[in-house]
């Protein structure tokens, strides 16, 4: 089944491979790199706005190309609501493609190329790839509840938005427990209406997401 095989690899790889961090970077507004860990305070101005990281939220065993922070304060407002994640890049560059579809789905903040940093609002919840790993959401849940949930979102952004998320893995897919919303996140893969492709039926997502 499509979601628990990459959840149960995900975690088994989690647990046995261990995280490895380059030095700290130290100073304010200094050139972010791959695996370094960037310090819960730490101050970067990021497209002329001020931003204080929080929380690391993922790791390079969830991607070797990037790391995603909470942001403590934005713009001189701390503990913003709704909530903001910056996402920094070192192995690859911010592509114009994820930059527009952020800003259709509405979740695109700032960006600044210098900094290889992608200011996004937070989604609130949990990945549905550690749900399963924490088995919070079970095969059976998941199949009778969530996949039609999630395929409703997919087909509703589709409709509206005029784009369909090609990259729905379980990585990708956020659930709030408590409200039951679903959001989809990381929009750099994505096919537009009109293209070879593109779906916008929820019958035909659903059944793709079941597959």
């Amino acid at each position: 089944m499509r979601f628990l095989s990459i959840a149960l690899s995900l975690f088994v790889l989690s647990t046995v491979l261990p995280t490895i961090y380059a030095a700290p970077c130290q100073k304010e507004g200094c050139s972010l790199h791959h695996a370094t860990h960037i310090p819960a305070g730490t101050t970067l101005t990021i497209d002329s706005k001020v931003a204080v990281i929080g929380a690391q939220l993922t790791t390079p065993a969830d991607d070797k190309l990037c790391t995603v922070y909470r942001l403590a304060s934005w713009d001189g407002k701390k503990n913003p609501t709704p909530g903001y994640v910056v996402k920094i890049f070192d192995l690859k560059s911010i592509t114009k493609e994820e930059i527009e579809g952020l800003k259709r789905v509405g979740q695109y903040i700032a960006v600044d190329e210098k900094q290889k940093a992608l200011v996004m609002r937070e989604a609130q919840g949990e990945t549905l790839d550690k749900l399963l790993a924490k088995h919070r959401i079970l095969d059976k849940e998941l199949h009778e509840k969530w996949i039609p949930k999630i395929a409703a979102e997919a087909a509703h952004i589709a409709k509206h938005c005029g784009i369909y998320h090609s990259d729905l893995n379980d990585g990708n897919i956020v659930i709030d427990m408590k409200t039951e919303k679903v959001t989809l996140i990381d929009w750099e893969y994505y096919i537009k209406d009109g293209d070879k492709g593109f779906m916008s039926d929820v019958e035909d997502i659903k059944e793709y997401l079941a597959s």
